[in-house]
């Protein structure tokens, strides 16, 4: 109630009708579990963010995993070629900041 009444903007007597309760009860609520759900909430948020990360890290270390294989069978038929080597070195350096899982 304390995140929908702040996520609203509304006044005591708004969130009270709205819930059907007293305004003494909505003061009380907010009073003692308005912060802690505000905070629950933004660790959620924290939480599902670096959840989306760490997807994101995943895909990324698959694509240069692929890439990397591609480039050392010569898959893409540039061997001998200087900026190939560069190339592998720097996508094998970017894996190996890559912590294991």
């Amino acid at each position: 109630m304390a995140g929908w009444r702040q996520s609203r903007k509304t006044s005591i007597r708004q969130t009270a009708k709205h819930f059907g309760i007293s305004e003494a009860t909505v003061k009380r609520y907010c009073r003692d579990y308005g912060e802690a759900a505000i905070a629950g909430r933004e660790a959620w948020k924290r939480e599902k963010k670096m959840r989306e990360w760490d997807r994101e890290i995943e895909e990324g270390e698959k694509r240069l995993k692929s890439l990397l294989f591609r480039l050392q069978t010569d898959e893409v038929g540039l061997a001998q070629n200087p900026k190939l080597d560069a190339g592998i070195s720097q996508i094998s350096a970017v894996l190996e900041l890559i912590p294991p899982k």
